[in-house]
């Protein structure tokens, strides 16, 4: 079971079908301002605001879709929620352990992921 959800998560970021125009949440790897655009797989995190949770995990209906590229071309899915303070709260699966880390929303740039894969910043909140 552990290898079916790690082989789950394991998928790349853009093979799940997007909608046109989705709005989203981005960190960004380098500074960017409104209207940028860049590849979705080249944002250090992505807080998907229309795609749910599919982690296995308390309160997962309240969450989101989330993805980490880390460093190395890495991508691992989770999970990720604000908290009362209106930060995000994530949490994704890294060699078989939950990792769960608390941003302040000030990290986070809004977006829209195109059908193309790419990210334009916008300054519309999701």
């Amino acid at each position: 079971m552990k290898k079916l959800l790690l082989v789950c998560l394991a998928v790349p970021l853009l093979a799940v079908a997007s909608p046109k125009n989705e709005p989203l949440y981005v960190s960004p790897p380098h500074p960017m301002n409104e209207g940028d655009g860049a590849p979705a797989d080249h944002m250090r995190q992505v807080i998907f605001t229309q795609r749910k949770c599919e982690l296995p995990i308390v309160n997962a209906e309240h969450m989101r879709a989330y993805t980490y590229n880390a460093l190395g071309g890495m991508s691992m899915k989770g999970c990720a929620g604000r908290t009362l303070n209106n930060d995000f709260l994530t949490i994704y699966i890294y060699q078989g352990q939950a990792i769960e880390q608390v941003m302040p929303r000030a990290m986070f740039k809004t977006g829209t992921l195109g059908a193309d894969g790419i990210v334009t910043i916008s300054n519309k909140t999701p």
